[in-house]
């Protein structure tokens, strides 16, 4: 999950060549891991308050 943080997060085919795995395959992984609450978290941190 660490290599698919920003700033300057590489794409999921960059990660899954360089792990051996598919493009699918670390899609699959992100998802399981709830990384799509990760990145919500991190966008409302980064939002500013106004």
């Amino acid at each position: 999950m660490a290599r698919a943080l920003p700033p300057g997060a590489p794409t999921q085919a960059e990660i899954g060549a360089g792990l051996g795995l598919t493009q699918q395959a670390v899609q699959d992984r992100l998802d399981l891991a709830g990384f799509w609450a990760l990145e919500q978290a991190l966008a409302w941190a980064e939002t500013p308050s106004g």
